[in-house]
């Protein structure tokens, strides 16, 4: 995770480059994969199982991408969130 500094107005200053971690929570882990296979193309990145919920309704996986600025990092994050078989992403 990149170092976070924390200036006056609050946000946080991240340095980019610098790899992220999406966690990423669907119905189906394979499907997750797949989703994220699709969004990100030839980007550089790694996906690991993540947990199961305790019914077994909800599987996640970490994504962990590096993202050359904040613009590309947001819409990761919300390309995952509006995708119709993603759930959350944290």
């Amino acid at each position: 995770m990149p170092a976070l500094v924390e200036p006056l107005d609050g946000r946080p200053d991240i340095e980019y480059p610098c790899r992220w971690r999406y966690r990423v929570i669907g119905r189906d882990g394979l499907t997750l994969r797949a989703v994220v296979a699709t969004l990100l193309g030839d980007r550089e990145y790694t996906v690991a199982d993540g947990n199961t919920s305790r019914s077994g309704k909800y599987r996640s996986i970490d994504l962990n991408v590096l993202v050359p600025d904040e613009d590309t990092r947001l819409s990761i994050f919300y390309q995952l969130s509006w995708h119709e078989d993603v759930a959350f992403v944290l």
